[in-house]
């Protein structure tokens, strides 16, 4: 057995951080799934927009 094995056995709880998304990021995930958001050929063009003066 793992030592992470071990540490975890009887607990009912994960052996690891649950972090849930904060507002900001949940509205971003919605955006995206509703297709909306940039959409980049390639990684030049990504850093490009990235760098322009907004």
């Amino acid at each position: 057995m793992r030592p992470a094995d071990a540490a975890h056995r009887g607990r009912t709880t994960p052996a690891f951080d649950v972090k849930v998304p904060n507002a900001t990021t949940r509205k971003a995930i919605a955006e995206l799934e509703a297709g909306k958001g940039k959409q980049f050929v390639s990684v030049d063009d990504l850093m490009a927009d990235l760098h322009e003066d907004n």
